[in-house]
């Protein structure tokens, strides 16, 4: 289903156009999970990457959301230059509280040509490691405890493919 309010041209939602009013039209339109990309609970980090979000609005549609019910997943992205050790233990208390349901968890590694190569504060790769370490554990904790809820309960799933064994 695309919204044209607050969805892209391939449907994904935009969470800097959704508001939290829209959260109901997605229920009643039968959505219960989606995916946003978060990268960072730092709004300095996101002013690097240059992501124009206001990181407090995002952050508060996603606890809306996480709290009316929805599964959210998201990624993040660590090490990018100028993170700071305060900025990295946000993302680990924002994780923890956002309780997402699975997020994906990437290092930075600088490319040649882009903006971020240059930029000043490039993280140690030793330093990049033991923060994407420290994350997936964070986040493969919640998300086990948000799995081990649902042990003895019935969830609809889509199956969209099966293999012989069935």
């Amino acid at each position: 289903i695309r919204y044209p309010n607050f969805t892209d041209k391939t449907g994904d939602i935009k969470l800097d156009k959704l508001k939290e009013d829209d959260l109901d039209l997605l229920w009643e339109g039968g959505c219960r999970g989606f995916f946003v990309g978060v990268e960072s609970a730092s709004q300095q980090t996101l002013d690097r990457i240059r992501k124009g979000v206001d990181i407090y609005r995002e952050l508060a549609l996603v606890r809306a959301a996480t709290a009316r019910g929805f599964q959210v997943v998201t990624s993040f992205i660590v090490g990018f230059p100028g993170e700071t050790e305060a900025q990295f233990e946000e993302l680990l208390t924002f994780v923890e509280e956002s309780r997402f349901d699975n997020a994906t968890c990437f290092i930075y590694s600088p490319e040649e040509g882009t903006e971020a190569h240059d930029l000043d504060g490039q993280v140690p790769d030793e330093v990049k490691e033991e923060r994407y370490r420290r994350l997936t554990e964070v986040q493969d904790r919640v998300s086990a405890d948000i799995n081990h809820a649902l042990v003895g309960t019935r969830q609809v799933a889509l199956v969209d493919e099966a293999n012989e064994d069935g």
